[in-house]
């Protein structure tokens, strides 16, 4: 398979000093104690701080005085080079990683302290932050994020790559993320890379950017003969064009991604994502008939499903239908430990839209003003965007000019940087 080969599993620099640094430092016992009988002090250290490839006896030693046994096993590490290479494999093709990965949790212990440690480390950090994956040895990401730090700097061009991924995905601020995502991007010059760039870029409302990127992913596509991968980028180009009611162009790349991969598994897994966008895109739309046939096609019903459902039903005159959907938007709202305020004022502003005279309402402007600030920081620009026909009315059956232009002028400049 090869996509670790040339940097990851077969890379020079074994992690075993720094692993046994740190954990010297976590039984408290100091470097003499450690190496006595075994080597100087002084090679101990440069052993600790990765400047001397020492010999695997001498390191087993090292790691046994710790209680600990040092993975040497030829056959098993061989297996696991082949695990850690299929995990990628799989990741960059969109195939199922459960059996891998299943078996790299049962080796963890082993390969944590073996010449694999930094690639293990590597593969089920990206794992918890790609997948959530709930069958690890109960190590959170943290704990993974902390001990790769300590290594980065002998990580290798691929290595600090793929670290960047994981880096990428734990940053809550889009433009601090967008930071790692084009290193990763540059170093690995594949479509993982590229397409955790492109998620980036949605998640900082920079669509014209996904679009630029089309001829290059294409051609990285094709390169690797990757159908999920394109699928994947022609879904993100379509939600990019849908944040912003492009119709004509939403439709144009949905139906790339619905032709490439219908029939397929992957079209099971992505099929209520584009129905969900359509129908809300025609919602927004006022293309309200479009809307209910997509809408009406989502097979997993989750909060943002039935608020759109729940609007729809509102500007078809359906109150009761559109009061039961908001009944199970309150209660999942109830139900989540910590839900986001953006949701909670969602539901709110849709409750306020049902009543009489609701655009005359100054509560109304209050609650669209917090449900704004809430939208820009904790969901994309598609969200704001499907308020600005009955904000504007709003604005003007309240005679707030300003307030109006401004929000105008904010919603024109991302349309506008959305399209270019």
């Amino acid at each position: 398979m090869g996509l670790f080969k040339n940097g990851v599993v077969y890379s020079e620099f074994s992690p075993a000093g720094i692993l046994l640094r740190l954990e010297r430092l976590r039984q408290k016992k100091g470097q003499k104690e450690v190496c006595y009988g075994i080597c100087v002090v002084s090679y101990l250290s440069k052993i600790e701080r990765g400047m001397v490839k020492p010999d695997e006896n001498l390191v087993e030693q090292l790691f046994a005085r710790l209680g600990i046994v040092y993975e040497r096993e030829e056959a098993f590490l061989a297996e696991s080079r082949n695990l850690l290479d299929s995990y990628i494999y799989n990741l960059t093709y969109g195939l199922k990683n459960e059996e891998v990965c299943q078996k790299l949790w049962q080796r963890e212990n082993r390969l944590l302290w073996s010449p694999l440690a930094l690639d293990t480390l590597l593969v089920l950090g990206m794992e918890c932050v790609f997948r959530s994956a709930g069958v690890s040895s109960g190590k959170q990401i943290p704990e993974y994020v902390s001990v790769l730090e300590e290594l980065k700097e002998h990580m290798n061009g691929r290595q600090f790559s793929y670290y960047c991924l994981i880096l990428a995905e734990l940053e809550n601020e889009p433009q601090s993320g967008l930071v790692y995502r084009k290193r990763a991007s540059e170093g690995l010059n594949n479509t993982l890379g590229l397409r955790s760039l492109i998620y980036g870029y949605c998640a900082a409302d920079e669509y014209n950017e996904i679009h630029r990127l089309e001829q290059r992913f294409t051609a990285l596509a094709l390169e690797e003969g990757n159908v999920y991968a394109l699928a994947d980028y022609y879904f993100m180009n379509a939600t990019a064009y849908a944040c912003v009611n492009m119709e004509e162009m939403m439709t144009v790349y949905y139906e790339r991604v619905r032709h490439l991969l219908q029939n397929t598994a992957w079209w099971e897994k992505t099929a209520d994502d584009w129905n969900y966008n359509m129908g809300a895109t025609y919602l927004d739309l006022g293309k309200y008939d479009l809307a209910l046939k997509y809408l009406e096609q989502v097979q997993q019903e989750h909060f943002l499903l039935w608020h759109k459902k729940a609007r729809l039903n509102l500007r078809l005159g359906n109150r009761e239908a559109a009061e039961e959907l908001m009944v199970k938007m309150e209660k999942q709202l109830a139900e989540t430990p910590q839900p986001k305020e953006a949701d909670r004022l969602m539901l709110k502003e849709l409750k306020m839209e049902g009543e009489p005279g609701f655009l005359e309402n100054p509560e109304y402007l209050a609650v669209l003003e917090e449900l704004f600030a809430a939208l820009r920081k904790e969901r994309n620009f598609g969200f704001l965007y499907q308020y600005k026909e009955v904000a504007m009315e709003a604005f003007a059956r309240q005679r707030k000019y300003k307030k109006a232009l401004e929000f105008q002028k904010e919603i024109s400049l991302k349309v506008q940087k959305g399209v270019c």
